[in-house]
């Protein structure tokens, strides 16, 4: 570990080589902001697993109090959502976003963020008083007290979906479980079990399993498919003290830009029906949800409305930032 001193800051831009938390090893670009300054090293504390910590050589219980009313985001899902973990995993270029022109609005260098600006999930975190939720994968990101993003672009609800190529939601939830033990270890088990219940936690996932389908099962069938690890998914966060869910609905899929080039500029109606399938069925099977486990709560919302109140938020911070341009989403 080691101290910081009279530290400066200046922004350096280099490609380096970094390793995800998987082993493999990615180029990445970025501009980044450099504390130079003078190191002193000091002994880290031990501390055990029983939420005790080491001092004078005795064990004595971990006190830490998170301020009141304090509520941390934990967030899964695709390319929406991702704010760059796909930088860290061993992928192809259709599946990372961390080159120009993406970024070059609000954090002016690319992130990993499939968009040229900041996410609905950072506009939430800043609503919500909290900082930029950081992404799980950079290495050396190990505070997790405001929350994490787990998200992946091109991730399913199904393995199957960009298998070996992104981090699937079943993968998000082991990590999640991870980040759960990290937390009890870190501020003790009554402070965790506090931050769990009170989290939100925002999933936007499946939108991947219906645009690479292939399965001669029904809509119906395959959309059940979906929302079925959806619900698992759901259900081992519970275990772990999530009790606060938000899901955003499905965007007609089948009136993506490059659906809409594909169909020779019309929209293609196959595919936004299963997208109107699952929206009609996801709250049909969350209040069946809500009726079984105690203290569950969610939110649906519209994506397309949340993409507008973004657009209309960016907006306004323009007009009291003038000197800033507007991020899109």
């Amino acid at each position: 570990m080691l101290r910081l001193h009279a530290a400066a800051l200046v922004y350096t831009e280099e490609l380096t080589v970094v390793e995800g938390r998987d082993g493999s090893k990615i180029m990445n670009y970025a501009k980044t902001l450099v504390k130079i300054s003078t190191l002193t090293p000091i002994i880290p504390r031990k501390r055990s697993s029983n939420n005790l910590q080491m001092k004078s050589g005795v064990e004595v219980p971990i006190c830490y109090n998170l301020p009141e009313n304090h509520v941390a985001l934990f967030i899964f899902g695709d390319s929406l959502f991702d704010p760059g973990n796909n930088n860290y995993i061993n992928t192809t270029f259709d599946f990372q976003a961390n080159f120009w022109p993406y970024g070059e609005t609000f954090f002016k260098y690319p992130t990993g963020r499939f968009s040229d600006g900041r996410l609905i999930p950072d506009f939430i975190a800043q609503f919500a008083g909290l900082p930029i939720i950081p992404t799980y994968l950079q290495p050396g990101n190990h505070k997790f007290t405001n929350g994490v993003n787990f998200a992946s672009g091109g991730a399913g609800a199904l393995v199957e979906s960009h298998q070996g190529k992104v981090v699937d939601l079943e993968t998000q939830i082991k990590y999640f479980k991870k980040v759960e033990k990290s937390l009890r270890q870190e501020i003790g088990d009554a402070e965790a079990k506090k931050l769990l219940s009170r989290a939100v936690y925002f999933i936007s996932i499946g939108g991947n399993d219906y645009l690479t389908r292939n399965s001669s099962a029904s809509d119906e069938e395959f959309a059940s498919m979906v929302l079925g690890n959806l619900t698992v998914a759901l259900k081992e966060i519970y275990k772990k003290g999530g009790r606060k869910f938000g899901f955003p609905n499905m965007m007609l899929l089948g009136c993506l830009p490059y659906m809409k080039a594909q169909a020779g500029s019309s929209c293609n109606d196959e595919v936004t029906a299963i997208a109107k399938l699952h929206n009609v069925e996801l709250p049909k099977i969350l209040n069946k949800i809500e009726n079984q486990l105690e203290g569950l709560k969610f939110q649906g919302c519209d994506d397309g409305m949340l993409r507008l109140w973004s657009v209309r938020r960016s907006l306004q911070l323009w007009r009291e930032e003038r000197d800033n341009r507007v991020s899109f989403m």
